[in-house]
């Protein structure tokens, strides 16, 4: 085990607070808000490169560290679209003229060949994605009327990718996704989603690419309470010295456009950021309650 590199994060957090009180209404408004740049400045070996976490066999090294690059950063194929038909492929070829796809068939995906070389390999392989978001954000609420009391805490992170793995695809009879039923099965049907095939022969599924990344950002109000104590007048005739009453809600809207189960994913580790193995979603939960002061 060693350091293996060093990484600079640069950015900014502010915070505004508001508290006012009018007509017997207590009111405390928190907003944060945080901008981070994450760059790798230095990797301690002869390559200049470590590679990351993997996925599935032959689905490996999803993401990088280099630097100039934050670290973590999806590495894999850019695509170019769908093959609709056999003119496409014969026509989609390199600068000195070499077809880079002869073996596609019309269905297929379209690498693109980023050194136009005429062929795919690793080399043409580039940051497809960054699992860190450009800017996070946080809106804490508070209000309290005579006996009544609500807090609500909103969170939100915005401009991450993901790595959507939800699907093993090095076990071709798993269950699909229902995104397959929007693959190609005929000219003009899709240009996003290739063929299906058990055999994969153009790498569709197995290859590391920007067909698995999606937008990550979401918006969760992660807490709700309301509550009511109940006055102490009324309290202490049961010998009660406060009496409050609450309900509360964690985790109970999510505003997202990723198509998996959770956009707030984590890691297991530096070099395996952004990636979703079907990580199990944060609960819903409801609570009701009393608190009870003798």
């Amino acid at each position: 085990t060693v350091n293996g590199g060093s990484v600079r994060n640069k950015g900014i957090e502010v915070e505004f607070g508001y508290k006012t009180n009018f007509s017997g209404v207590a009111m405390n408004i928190d907003l944060s808000g945080a901008y981070n740049k994450n760059e790798v400045t230095d990797i301690s070996n002869s390559e200049g490169k470590i590679y990351g976490a993997g996925l599935a066999v032959g689905m490996s090294n999803i993401c990088m560290m280099e630097v100039g690059y934050p670290i973590a950063y999806f590495w894999g194929y850019k695509t170019m679209g769908v093959f609709q038909n056999e003119t496409q492929i014969t026509d989609y070829k390199s600068t000195d003229g070499t077809v880079i796809q002869p073996n596609a068939k019309p269905g297929d995906l379209i690498w693109y060949d980023k050194n136009d070389d005429g062929k795919i390999d690793d080399n043409d392989r580039m940051q497809i994605g960054n699992p860190y978001p450009d800017f996070t954000a946080g809106l804490n609420l508070s209000v309290m009327y005579k006996g009544f009391d609500f807090n609500m805490f909103w969170y939100g992170a915005f401009g991450q990718e993901i790595f959507n793995g939800t699907r093993r695809y090095d076990l071709p009879m798993s269950n699909w996704n229902s995104s397959v039923l929007e693959r190609w099965t005929g000219e003009g049907t899709s240009n996003t989603h290739p063929r299906v095939t058990v055999a994969d022969p153009n790498k569709n599924y197995i290859n590391v690419s920007d067909f698995y990344i999606e937008d990550g950002s979401y918006l969760r109000l992660k807490n709700l309470t309301i509550g009511y104590t109940v006055p102490a007048n009324l309290s202490q005739k049961a010998k009660i010295a406060k009496l409050r009453v609450f309900a509360s809600a964690s985790n109970l809207l999510t505003f997202t456009k990723y198509s998996g189960f959770d956009p707030e994913i984590g890691a297991k580790s530096a070099l395996d950021m952004g990636i979703d193995r079907n990580i199990y979603p944060q609960s819903r939960t409801f609570m009701f309650g009393v608190n009870l002061s003798f």
